[in-house]
């Protein structure tokens, strides 16, 4: 049987212009299953391009503020200009927006790439207005990564005032146009309910096969979703679990970290009423 060949374009952002150890992770990782273009979203040292240089066939970074698909974009021009969208099945957008691989990848992704669809991803999320499928992990055949159509919407990516417009424009836009080309979806998970439920509820989906969780669970209104993380970090290999924690306390602080985490019966119940009474006053003010 011919294997896949998986091409992954990464989108990067870092607030301190590092690399850190839970991205290497997951570079490393998509490198033993394809090739990997990388781009950070930021200025960065030479040395911390360094860190992954065996990983990927290319990686740069610079401030563009474009968000990831800014980053995808050049990650494909790159891989255009240097005539390589041929050589791949699959063509791959990513960020670094969650955790993991929390478990193997290769047999989630062989799993949606035999099925006719020719859009895949890990999650979709069925909305009756905009439904599609979340760009922080999204996969399309090579027969929409060579077509001048994809071509184009790739090469018209700009810079937007509001991230709002970013997600209305590419992230559903994407979905958008691939549906109105006539492609089907295939996602590991489909969200049905609530539009935030990648933050709010990544027990579900891990126990749905989705080997992600993103990394704002820690922190996601007062870390309402802390339980649910301690669960998958339990269920995640030691090596990884403690890659994920030092990652956490850096970017979002060792006490609200601790918070998410804690076992404490008397916090927990003092952070979910908080969460509560904030969410009615939100609804109030609507």
């Amino acid at each position: 049987m011919k294997k896949k060949k998986r091409l992954f374009l990464f989108a990067a952002y870092d607030h301190e212009g590092i690399i850190d150890d839970s991205t290497i992770y997951y570079v490393g990782e998509l490198s033993k299953i394809g090739d990997v273009v990388y781009f950070q979203d930021n200025e960065v040292a030479k040395s911390e391009l360094e860190k992954i240089s065996s990983l990927v066939l290319f990686a740069q970074a610079e401030r563009h503020g474009e968000y990831d698909f800014g980053s995808h974009k050049r990650s494909y021009l790159w891989a255009r200009d240097n005539n390589l969208l041929d050589n791949y099945d699959w063509t791959y957008m990513v960020n670094d927006s969650v955790y993991g691989p929390l478990f193997p990848l290769l047999p989630v992704l062989e799993k949606l790439e035999i099925s006719n669809a020719n859009v895949v991803g890990m999650t979709y999320a069925a909305r009756k207005k905009v439904p599609h499928i979340q760009s922080w992990f999204i996969g399309v055949s090579n027969k929409i990564s060579t077509s001048e159509w994809f071509n184009t919407f790739m090469a018209s990516i700009v810079k937007q005032k509001k991230k709002d417009n970013t997600i209305r424009l590419y992230e559903i836009g994407l979905s958008a146009l691939c549906r109105e080309k006539g492609f089907d979806f295939v996602p590991v998970a489909i969200i049905r309910r609530r539009w935030h439920r990648t933050y709010t509820n990544p027990e579900y989906l891990f126990k749905k096969g989705v080997p992600f969780f993103k990394k704002s669970a820690f922190t996601y209104r007062d870390g309402v979703a802390g339980r649910q993380v301690l669960y998958i970090l339990n269920n995640t290999q030691p090596n990884l679990q403690e890659v994920i924690i030092r990652n956490a306390e850096r970017v979002y602080g060792k006490d609200n970290v601790c918070n998410a985490l804690t076992k404490n019966i008397f916090r927990i119940f003092y952070r979910n009423i908080r969460h509560t009474v904030k969410k009615i006053f939100r609804k109030r003010k609507k």
